[in-house]
């Protein structure tokens, strides 16, 4: 008998740890309470949308929108998140980031959001040692740019034009230096520069 009622106990001790277990515990969502005090009644399997280079991944749980960006791109990454078409926010990652989940906002609708490259630091996409001049590239709250640099000594005179020979740009820059920075054509550009006539 006494051995029985060991095993009974036993048995029991399990099924309480057992249970204890957050993962193995049903939630009701009716009656679990948030950190604010409120009840949490609504709640959304998370899901994740690709892109290329990073990835969204947006859910509910009690009452909030939650998201996490995983940016594996060279470019910062904004996406703007909106709870029944109204915005609620912004989140971002940095390049090679993978951000916290973060708080989007009270579920009263449905979340949709956009996603896009926005920040990325210079760097030099074209080299041209013959012409003694590099093209650069970046990009700044959505909007890419490129400046000239000048790796020669002397001052060179420098056209950007588009596949019509039309001029877009037309720049001077000293030597050792780059322009400034100029909105990027929206169509395809080419560039030429030459030494600066005095």
């Amino acid at each position: 008998m006494g051995r029985i009622k060991e095993v009974i106990t036993t048995l029991l001790l399990l099924s309480l740890v057992a249970c204890s277990d957050p993962f193995l515990m049903p939630v009701d969502d009716q009656r679990v309470a948030s950190e604010d005090g409120s009840v949490c009644k609504k709640s959304a399997p998370f899901k994740t949308e690709r892109y290329v280079g990073y990835s969204y991944a947006t859910g509910g749980s009690c009452n909030l929108w939650k998201g996490r960006l995983y940016n594996d791109s060279n470019y910062t990454i904004k996406c703007d998140n909106f709870i029944g078409g109204v915005k609620a926010n912004s989140l971002y990652a940095l390049s090679k980031e993978i951000t916290e989940v973060k708080n989007i906002g009270f579920m009263f609708g449905d979340l949709s959001f956009v996603c896009a490259e926005w920040e990325l630091e210079p760097y030099v996409k074209s080299h041209f040692l013959q012409e003694g001049y590099q093209l650069l590239i970046k990009m700044s709250q959505g909007i890419h740019y490129i400046a000239l640099k000048n790796t020669g000594s002397e001052g060179k005179h420098c056209l950007i034009t588009n596949e019509h020979q039309s001029l877009i740009y037309d720049v001077a820059v000293a030597a050792g230096e780059h322009s400034s920075w100029l909105k990027a054509p929206d169509t395809d550009y080419f560039t030429r520069c030459s030494e600066l006539s005095l």
